[in-house]
C-alpha cells in the first residue's frame, strides 16, 4: 500500500470528524496532473517524498501558489519535519542541506 494511502487511513483514525476530508493521491508527483492547478485545491500539502528533486518540485509549486507545505523525510535513523510557507518560513531550497554521508537505507536493495 502506498504511503499516501497509509497516512490518510492513520489520520482518519485520529480525527473522525465528518468535516475532515482526506484524499490520498498516489502517482509521480512530477506528472503535469500534479501541477499548480492541482495544488491550489488544497488548504495544506503534506510531503513524504523519497528524493530531493521531487521535494524541490513540490516546494516550488507550493511557494508559487502560496500553499503551506509540511515536508517530512528521513535519512537512516534520523527524521525531520519542516513547515514551509511563503513569507513566513524558509522554503526547502532556501537553506543549504548537508551532503549525504552514505546511501539512504530505504534505497538499498
Amino acid at each position: 500500500m502506498s504511503k499516501a494511502l497509509v497516512a490518510a487511513e492513520e489520520v482518519k483514525k485520529f480525527n473522525r470528524s465528518k468535516d475532515l476530508e482526506i484524499i490520498a493521491h498516489h502517482g509521480n508527483i512530477k506528472d503535469k496532473s500534479f501541477g499548480a492547478e492541482f495544488m491550489q485545491k488544497f488548504d495544506l500539502v503534506f510531503n513524504a517524498l523519497d528524493n530531493i528533486e521531487a521535494r524541490r518540485h513540490v516546494n516550488r509549486i507550493c511557494i508559487c501558489v502560496d500553499k503551506p507545505l509540511i515536508d517530512g523525510g528521513t535519512q537512516g535513523y534520523d527524521g525531520q519535519v519542516v513547515t514551509i510557507k511563503r513569507g513566513m518560513y524558509a522554503c526547502y531550497d532556501c537553506e543549504p542541506k548537508p551532503a549525504p554521508k552514505g546511501f539512504p537505507v530505504c534505497t538499498i536493495r
